[in-house]
């Protein structure tokens, strides 16, 4: 049994840290793999960073521990992004010495030091590592440059959870979205025309699993929802068809389709915004439609609300295709990376 020690940006409170680390542990461990993980920010923090209050004092208490856990770290490394945010590169290889790392990318966190004095640690940090887990192309056709022993993991589902469950769909016509607080402003709010203009012409909920207190959309009908684990395969299920709405800009083109991935694996159809990784997981006109423009959102709107025979067609075919982003199918890959790297 290989022992790893884990360095997450999260505890399993968040949603990046949960779905690519926490959730793998046990599969890790059937593959040899002994995985203990030590998360920089608490529940204190996302609890304050998702109600829009201050947490700088959390950040600072988080910064504070993970120094003192430095002396205890075992010699091989799985990281988050990176060890201490905002310390300067020099710092943090400093500490590493010694140490054999692999660092993990699901978002294109690099543009948050774009034109800082932080710019290019992510980079720096890549080309010494024994290799980089990323969730998507656009991620890793950033780093290749800097070091070739890349492995691509998209952020996969428990997908028997979801094979086993059964749900009979909500009596209204149900469009679901899915994803944090955060998410919800920067990633849904920007489209609130689209979805107000589709909410005119036809009748249907919009399910936001998030927070039952997000801002809602005016004119257009919404339940929002606290986000469960256990609840949201059961409303995923219910729901007709999922969307995944992206701003196009160089954060969002590194973020993964996750959201259409659990909408493959409740067997709904997807519309998405042809940006990023979106690109490479929906499969236009099988398992949904891609939108641009308020024309073509509407179109697909369209299509999905009024043929009921086009839905059930798409919905087998996202289940077919939810086959390729299994955990337990990647947790082997995964396994088998850190075995090479840290042989």
């Amino acid at each position: 049994m290989r022992e790893i020690s884990v360095y997450t940006r999260y505890t399993s409170m968040g949603a990046s840290s949960r779905l690519r680390f926490y959730r793998y542990r046990k599969l890790l461990a059937e593959n040899a793999i002994h995985a203990d993980i030590h998360p920089l920010l608490g529940d204190g923090y996302l609890k304050r960073l998702y109600s829009n209050r201050p947490a700088k004092m959390h950040a600072y208490c988080a910064m504070l521990k993970r120094f003192l856990q430095i002396p205890f770290m075992k010699r091989d490394l799985l990281i988050e992004y990176e060890l201490l945010p905002f310390v300067p590169l020099e710092t943090e290889m400093a500490i590493l010495r010694g140490h054999n790392y692999i660092l993990s990318f699901d978002d294109a966190v690099w543009e948050k030091y774009r034109n800082t004095r932080f710019e290019g640690k992510f980079e720096q940090l890549a080309a010494a590592a024994n290799g980089v887990i990323t969730a998507n192309d656009e991620l890793t056709e950033h780093l290749r440059p800097y070091n070739a022993n890349i492995l691509k993991v998209p952020t996969a589902i428990d997908l028997e959870r979801y094979q086993e469950h059964e749900a009979e769909k909500f009596p209204v016509f149900t469009v679901v979205w899915i994803g944090t607080p955060v998410t919800y402003t920067e990633c849904l709010l920007p489209f609130a025309g689209i979805l107000k203009a589709a909410a005119d012409k036809f009748d249907f909920e919009l399910l936001v699993i998030a927070k039952k207190d997000v801002p809602v959309i005016p004119g257009v009908n919404m339940m929002c929802v606290d986000w469960s684990e256990a609840a949201e395969i059961d409303l995923l299920k219910r729901s007709h068809i999922g969307i995944m709405p992206l701003p196009d800009n160089d954060f969002m083109r590194g973020k993964s389709a996750y959201k259409i991935i659990q909408y493959l694996g409740a067997g709904i159809p997807a519309i998405a915004s042809p940006v990023g990784e979106n690109k490479n997981v929906l499969i236009p006109d099988k398992t949904g439609f891609f939108a641009s423009s308020a024309k073509e959102w509407l179109k697909a709107f369209e299509q999905l609300y009024l043929d009921a025979a086009l839905r059930e067609e798409m919905s087998r075919n996202a289940a077919i295709a939810a086959q390729e982003y299994s955990m337990r199918k990647h947790a082997a890959r995964i396994a088998n990376f850190i075995e090479k790297c840290f042989a």
